[in-house]
Parts: structure tokens; C-alpha cells; sequence
């Protein structure tokens, strides 16, 4: 039995020499584009099996395989507030959030946020955790690389969030 078996990683009904290898470490993995994917954003959900097609991630006890490229995978349990950028497709999300907002590295609630605060309670979970500012990258949540624009025509300037 592997560590990750001994761990309880391994599901007992998909057979592991069949549908890939389960990591010897724990790990988790969070989108780092701005896709719709069925994962919420800034969220980081625990790596359960690494196979040719992809990494697959226990979402909600589901397990949903993903290519690995449109993954952050970590080996260290996340301990801060992701900093999302609003998506494009967003709903449920309300408007008066603004174009960002905090996902709970203990129970992957979102919350608004409201200036630049180092540390924030999570009003579902109860966790203090500190905000990941220094994590926040707007080419990060890119859906595609930008395109070129039109010749003759000037790039638009990406605001900067502070």
C-alpha cells in the first residue's frame, strides 16, 4: 500500500495500475486561468490522482480530472486567502463585490474585499488566515494570451489594483 493509500487518498473503487498514479505526498491544486471548469476560483482542492491526461482533484467527493497545465499544484497545505479577479462568466457573484474578491483556503467561501487587509476572518469557516496579496498576478487569470491589437491601434492599459 502507498502513502497516499495509507492516507486515505485511495478510492477503493478505481484500481490504481488502471487509471493512474496517486501522489506519494499529499497534494492540492487550484486553476491558475480564468476557465470555467467546474472548480471555483482561487480554490484549492486536494490532488487525488496524477494520469496521462491529467491531474484529478476531489471536488466536493467528486472527482473531476483536469489538464495539468491550466493547474498551480502545491505540496504544503495553502493557508491563505486567494486573490481572484472577477470572472468573466461569474454568477451568483454580486455585483457590488467589485472586480475582485477572497477565496477561504479552509472551506473555499468567497468573500469580498474592502481596501488591502493583511489577515481576514472567514465568516463561514471561522479560520484567520492571511490575504495573498504578494500571490496576485492579473496575467495569472488570463483566459488566453492578450492579442495583438489592429495595426494602428494602441494596446489598452491593464488597471493596477492596490
Amino acid at each position: 500500500m502507498t502513502p497516499a493509500a495509507r492516507k486515505g487518498i485511495l478510492s477503493a473503487t478505481v484500481p490504481e495500475a488502471e487509471h493512474g498514479a496517486i501522489p506519494d505526498e499529499l497534494q492540492w491544486a487550484r486553476l491558475q486561468r480564468d476557465v470555467n471548469r467546474g472548480l471555483r476560483r482561487g480554490a484549492w482542492y486536494r490532488v487525488i490522482r496524477i494520469t496521462d491526461e491529467g491531474v484529478m482533484l476531489d471536488v466536493n467527493r467528486t472527482p473531476v480530472t483536469l489538464p495539468r497545465t491550466l493547474l498551480e499544484t502545491v505540496t504544503v497545505p495553502p493557508r491563505r486567502w486567494s486573490v481572484v479577479l472577477r470572472p468573466r462568466d461569474a454568477v451568483c457573484l454580486p455585483r457590488d463585490w467589485g472586480d475582485r474578491y477572497l477565496t477561504c483556503p479552509g472551506c473555499r467561501n468567497r468573500a469580498p474585499t474592502r481596501g488591502h487587509p493583511l489577515t481576514l476572518g472567514c465568516p463561514r469557516c471561522g479560520g484567520v488566515y492571511a490575504v495573498g496579496w504578494d500571490e496576485f498576478d492579473l496575467t495569472a487569470h488570463a483566459a488566453l494570451p492578450p492579442a495583438l491589437p489592429p495595426p494602428g491601434q494602441t494596446p489598452r492599459q491593464r488597471p493596477v489594483l492596490r
